[in-house]
């Protein structure tokens, strides 16, 4: 199976902007990847914007899916956890709600996986297929807080929805026993 990285686009120059998150998630929850010490729901503010686009998937500070992606990502994963996060726009007066999976963690990348200097972004991706154990959507152990690996038949299902605001990008594999 084939599995792929999902990143938001940065192409959407009216998307959100949550701020001052960490008053209510302290930052050390997200580096230590400690997802459920997070309360069940929460308020976050955002940059006001009239033309805020709420996309379907948002990375910054830590991935947030819409509606339309947990109902999907709730076929293929039933157990899942989320925390559900409410986007408020308080000068425009618009809400939306979101919701953090607590996505499991593989330690699956391969020895050949290249990042920048201060590890916040993977270059080169290369996964160890052997140790993913056919995970529909998992984060890495290694590597930013936001990296998120869909397999291919959960992203075309995401994509069949018409689902927006991310992009794409298919990892190297390692060989078996590497």
């Amino acid at each position: 199976m084939r599995y792929f990285f999902i990143e938001e686009d940065k192409n959407y120059v009216n998307r959100v902007r949550v701020r001052n998150w960490t008053k209510k998630i302290p930052s050390e929850i997200l580096y230590q990847k400690a997802y459920l010490k997070i309360p069940k729901r929460i308020i976050l503010e955002i940059e006001p914007n009239r033309k805020t686009d709420f996309i379907d998937v948002i990375m910054v500070p830590f991935m947030m899916v819409s509606e339309k992606i947990k109902k999907v990502m709730d076929v293929f994963e039933p157990n899942m956890q989320y925390r559900e996060i409410v986007l408020l726009d308080k000068t425009y007066e618009k809400a939306e709600v979101y919701y953090l999976p607590i996505l499991k963690e593989i330690d699956c990348l391969g020895k050949d996986t290249v990042f920048n200097l201060d590890h916040s972004m993977i270059k080169k991706p290369v996964l160890n297929k052997s140790k993913i154990e056919d995970q529909s959507i998992f984060r890495l152990i290694e590597g930013p807080a936001s990296s998120c690996v869909v397999r291919m038949d959960l992203l075309e299902c995401i994509l069949r929805r018409e689902a927006y605001g991310f992009t794409i990008r298919e990892p190297e594999y390692e060989e078996e026993g590497e």
